[in-house]
Parts: structure tokens; C-alpha cells; sequence
């Protein structure tokens, strides 16, 4: 058997995952497929490079850790896919308003994320193509649109108090009916975020080494964690009754509370899914992950919530004290105000705690 180096196994791996991309099997002979792969493995200079190629030579880089790359992978192609075999020379900034107006009708977040990944791809694999190659390769025209009239403006969406007993009803309500998956799971992820303040990464990420049921925390180690830092949080009964309900009922041994599914299958769930549009259509209530992370902050001040305390459970990090007082000390001090911002989402929502 030919042996190889890590180099050209990846680069034969990108292949294959290029063909699944494509709706090819990459179990048949190579000869069956042989110019697509070898036209993203390895492209000649002479001819035009396409964004598919340009995608996987961004990537290739080497500064992106592996789930940045499984969430970029996932989201170009979830919005660009038509583009991939394109030579990116004749990707218009007309053509790429068109995209952005569609996408828009999705979510202004996933829109500006889009985006953004794209241009970090295609900017990176500026920089190699014409610094270390000294080939020719057109700037990302994303540049320019942002001096038309596109707009990127952060949106600080958050759900309203008025509003916050409506939409937690719908999620529990919603949860207590015959719901398939991944939106059981994605729907889960809302009120984990909704009840805890966690971020909707970390809310996928979960897995059962995390949690606690004696007890009661999840523990998130520093490389699941923007910051880096790891995280312990207590949490209050309402929302451990859910996690020991889905543990109970779990038909896989996969380490994940929110496994995936179909191309997915090994690691967590998607970060993007129906059940949200769906969700927002029929509560007319506007929602992300974030706002809901917003929402729990919002309401945390609002009940009295010591700002010290609200730091720890939204894991920011301020000055040098946070260093020294930790929260493993003692979990418990805080639970209190975690089971008084679960009391008050319950009370508003007008549910009982063993309702879901």
C-alpha cells in the first residue's frame, strides 16, 4: 500500500468531500470522477480558479481550528453552493447583491455571517495566490459592497419582557408535541440558551461529560468557550429535568446531547435551522440564539442579579479579581439567582417547572 504524507491526504480528503458536495459518490473508481477531483486537488495555472478552489486553499492555510472550518464548510455551502465550480473572476458585485437580498430573507445574522466568512476566505486566498504564488487573482468584490448599499450594522436583537412569557410558552409547548429531529434538539438548544444564558456554540457543543446531575452544573472546558476560559455554571431545576429527560431518552451513544444527523453524524448538531423561521412566523415574535443569551442578561439585571454574579453566568471576563475568585469554589452560591431567573421566565410563560 502506498504510503502518505498528511499534506496529501487531506488534500485527497478535501476531494471527496468536494464530490459528496456535488452529488458524486466518492466510492466509485477515481476514473469515474477523476477530473472534478483532481481539478480541486491540484489546478493547473492556466486555468481560472474557481471559488470552490479558492474555498478549500483559504482553508488549507492552517489558522482556522477545526470547528471554524466544519461552521465556514457548512455555511458556504448552505449559500454559495452554485458558485463553487465558478471561476471567481466572473462573480459580479451585481451578482453578489442578488445573493445578499436572498439570504436576507432568512435572517440579517446568518446574512452578514455569510458574508463574512466568504470574504475571509476569498481575502486569505488573495494574499496566497498573488503574494506567495505570484499569480493573478481578483480582490473580493465584498470590499466594494460595503460602499454601495449594503449595510452591516450589528442588530442588538433581544426578546422584549412583554414578549418573553409568549415565547417561552411556545417553546415549552412546543417541546411537549410530537416533534421530530434535529428540531427537537435545535428547540432544546433555545430554551437551554433561553434558561441559562449560554451562547447557541456552546448550547450545540454540550456534551454529556459537561454535566453534572449530582451536582447540578455543566462544565464547559476553555476550547469550547469563545474566551478560552472555563466555564462552571449552575443551573436550576427546571433545566435539569430537561437534560436528565434527554439523557433518559438518548438512542445513541454519541457523546453529544445534540448529536447530528445524516452528514453530520459524529459530531453536534448544525448551527441553522427551520424550526427558528418557523417559530418567529407563528409567534411573530423575532429571535437568534444570541438575543435569547441578551434576553436571560436582560432579565438577570432587571431582577436585581449582582452584576459580579451576571459576569460569571455570561462568562465575561473583567478585571484581574475575576481571576482569583473562581467559580468552582462553590457553585452553589449562585444558584439562587440562576433558579430566581428560571422562576421568573416559568412565572411569565405561566408553565409549571415539570410542565416540559
Amino acid at each position: 500500500m502506498e504510503a502518505w504524507d498528511v499534506e496529501s491526504a487531506r488534500k485527497e480528503a478535501r476531494g471527496f468531500l468536494h464530490l459528496c458536495d456535488l452529488g458524486q459518490d466518492p466510492r466509485k473508481k477515481k476514473t469515474d470522477c477523476e477530473e472534478m477531483q483532481d481539478a480541486l486537488v491540484s489546478q493547473p495555472e492556466d486555468q481560472p480558479i474557481t471559488l470552490g478552489v479558492t474555498i478549500e486553499t483559504a482553508m488549507a492555510e492552517g489558522s482556522l481550528k477545526p470547528n471554524t472550518i466544519q461552521n465556514y464548510g457548512y455555511t458556504l455551502r448552505r449559500h454559495f453552493s452554485d458558485w463553487m465550480s465558478r471561476p471567481v473572476s466572473e462573480i459580479s458585485i451585481k451578482e453578489q447583491k442578488v445573493r445578499h437580498k436572498e439570504i436576507l430573507k432568512i435572517s440579517k445574522c446568518e446574512t452578514k455571517s455569510a458574508f463574512q466568512m466568504l470574504s475571509s476566505m476569498w481575502n486569505k486566498a488573495y494574499a496566497i495566490y498573488t503574494i506567495e504564488e505570484e499569480r493573478d487573482f481578483p480582490a473580493c468584490p465584498i470590499s466594494a459592497l460595503k460602499l454601495t448599499d449594503l449595510k452591516w450594522q450589528k442588530e442588538q436583537l433581544v426578546v422584549t419582557k412583554k414578549n418573553l412569557g409568549s415565547l417561552a410558552r411556545a417553546f415549552v409547548k412546543l417541546y411537549q408535541s410530537p416533534l421530530g429531529e434535529p428540531d427537537r434538539s435545535h428547540l432544546l438548544c433555545y430554551l437551554l440558551g433561553l434558561f441559562t444564558g449560554f451562547r447557541g456554540g456552546e448550547c450545540r457543543k454540550l456534551k454529556w461529560e459537561y454535566i453534572s446531575f449530582t451536582d447540578g452544573t455543566i462544565t464547559l472546558p476553555g476550547h469550547v468557550v469563545k474566551n478560552s476560559r472555563r466555564h462552571i455554571k449552575p443551573i436550576g431545576p427546571f433545566v435539569l429535568d430537561l437534560l436528565k429527560k434527554r439523557y433518559d431518552e438518548r438512542d445513541s451513544s454519541s457523546p453529544y446531547v445534540f448529536p447530528g444527523f445524516r452528514d453530520r453524524k459524529g459530531t453536534h448538531i448544525a448551527p441553522y435551522s427551520e424550526l427558528q423561521p418557523r417559530i418567529v412566523a407563528e409567534t411573530g415574535i423575532k429571535f437568534t440564539p444570541h438575543a435569547l443569551r441578551r434576553t436571560f442578561a436582560s432579565l438577570a439585571e432587571l431582577l436585581g442579579v449582582p452584576r459580579s454574579v451576571l459576569k460569571a453566568f455570561l462568562n465575561h471576563q473583567g478585571d484581574v479579581t475575576d481571576g482569583y475568585v473562581r467559580d468552582e469554589f462553590d457553585p452553589d452560591t449562585n444558584r439562587s439567582w440562576m433558579v430566581k431567573i428560571e422562576n421568573n421566565i416559568l412565572k411569565l410563560a405561566k408553565v409549571k417547572r415539570n410542565a416540559a
